[in-house]
């Protein structure tokens, strides 16, 4: 999905953007702003847990973190409240100004946003934590493995990763596929020979890509991230993982 869908995504309705659920959509109330963030901090805090449960990992006021797909900064919000430095990085300009905006208003002040992993990179520094949450499924994957790769290179030796692919959808969502063909052939085996019926994805229409856990686990021990666990979750039939991982010392 290109930076101009995503800005208009972002111009057009940014919280529902961030989090596809109907008390998001059209804007919100006070009540329903605090709701989304609390959804925030209660992700962040699980996640903390499951770093001190598996690796004895304590995120503290020392360590600097990555939030990659930060959107209005659900999560890079609470992040920054227990991290020295939070880097929030998104494609879309406005959802950038949107998360510096709520971090702002908090009075955190070690919030900053960058377009890609690149012009993060170009610091030349390392980072203690790399988190995403519901980005990459919305990534061409043969796109999403390389910004996988790269922003697991720009953690230091001993840091740590919480990330979330999808990996499979169920019947729930065979459309999916389903929308996608004009022609097809069927045999006891399945479906094998289709003629595509225009683009995959429409314009205006969130990708809802699936990775393989196989290149995900490869490219984790490429760059040195050997001890990991995987919790499955599924999102009324999209099955995804979360990925929590240590890079070895």
């Amino acid at each position: 999905m290109s930076g101009d869908a995503w800005e208009k995504f972002a111009q057009d309705d940014p919280y529902w953007a961030v989090l596809t659920e109907e008390r998001y959509k059209g804007g919100m109330d006070s009540a329903g702003r605090e709701a989304f963030f609390r959804s925030g901090g209660e992700f962040v805090n699980g996640v903390l847990e499951r770093f001190k449960q598996h690796f004895g990992y304590l995120i503290g006021s020392d360590d600097a973190a990555i939030d990659f797909g930060c959107g209005v900064g659900r999560l890079t919000v609470p992040m920054a409240g227990v991290c020295r430095r939070v880097a929030g990085i998104d494609v879309s300009e406005t959802m950038r100004e949107e998360c510096l905006r709520n971090a702002r208003s908090r009075r955190l002040r070690n919030v900053d946003c960058f377009e890609s992993p690149a012009a993060l990179a170009a610091e030349g520094v390392y980072f203690d934590w790399l988190n995403s949450y519901i980005v990459f499924q919305h990534i061409e994957t043969r796109l999403g493995y390389a910004l996988f790769d790269s922003l697991l290179k720009l953690i230091r030796p001993g840091g740590v990763v919480s990330v979330h692919f999808t990996l499979f959808k169920d019947e729930r969502h065979s459309h999916y596929f389903s929308n996608s063909l004009k022609y097809f052939s069927v045999d006891e085996t399945g479906v094998h020979d289709y003629v595509p019926n225009g683009a995959f994805y429409n314009d205006g229409v969130m990708m809802m890509n699936d990775y393989r856990l196989d290149q995900l686990v490869a490219l984790l021990h490429a760059n040195d991230f050997r001890r990991y666990f995987i919790e499955m979750e599924d999102q009324v039939g999209m099955h995804g993982a979360v990925i929590y991982s240590i890079r070895n010392d």
